[in-house]
């Protein structure tokens, strides 16, 4: 089975909106405080618009993503709901499938991901760096044909927000990560970001990804 990686990572980019060891001065080490308010909407046209809804806690309960796919006018829709056992997130589902949580401690560590029909997909292992700031996401495919594994690396400006995002793959029978592509975020506004931000599919609560908007990326 082939990754999901490529098709996940094009939906969170819209919708973007072992411990990693980092120096004491890595400004990911820095805390993000939240903001005091998110987005329930974005909207760029009647057909084409995200939406959230949040809990009594303040964490995203659902989430809709709709686009119109065609000159005809087709219309898409992908919608996301999270259940969670106390502010604790432990399954995310969608029209394809599902994913369960785990947890070391309180931290929550990766996911099993799951089709519709029960077959496991892949897992999804986080790793964080010393202040709880997320640096990279690893995902190991359970029945790879080409790619075995894809990994997403975070890297931090001094001000706190991502400086760089690597897209990684690799290959099986390979035990080296290979840059696929990197975005670059070369400038931000000072307006804090009121929109949640998505790890691929994963609405990672106390995750502040982005603190500011980026205004250029390359």
């Amino acid at each position: 089975m082939r990754s999901t990686f490529f098709p996940i990572l094009a939906l969170a980019m819209t919708a973007a909106s072992i411990s990693a060891c980092h120096k004491e001065n890595d400004p990911g080490n820095n805390p993000i405080p939240p903001p005091q308010k998110f987005v329930k909407k974005l909207t760029a046209s009647e057909n084409d618009f995200q939406s959230f809804q949040f809990n009594s806690l303040g964490n995203i309960s659902s989430y809709t993503s709709q686009w119109q796919n065609s000159v005809e006018g087709g219309i898409s829709t992908y919608t996301r709901q999270l259940t969670y056992d106390g502010g604790r997130l432990v399954r995310s589902t969608n029209q394809s499938g599902r994913i369960e949580y785990k947890y070391e401690g309180s931290r929550l560590s990766g996911s099993d991901n799951f089709l519709s029909n029960g077959r496991k997909l892949s897992t999804h292992n986080f790793f964080y760096n010393e202040s709880g700031r997320i640096t990279e996401l690893v995902e190991t495919i359970v029945e790879p044909d080409e790619v075995a594994a894809t990994r997403i690396h975070y890297s931090y400006r001094n001000d706190g927000n991502p400086g760089r995002i690597d897209y990684q793959i690799k290959q099986v029978g390979s035990e080296v990560f290979v840059n696929s592509f990197s975005k670059v975020y070369e400038e931000y506004d000072d307006r804090p970001n009121p929109v949640p931000a998505a790890i691929l599919e994963h609405f990672i609560p106390n995750q502040q990804l982005f603190r500011n908007n980026p205004k250029q990326i390359r």
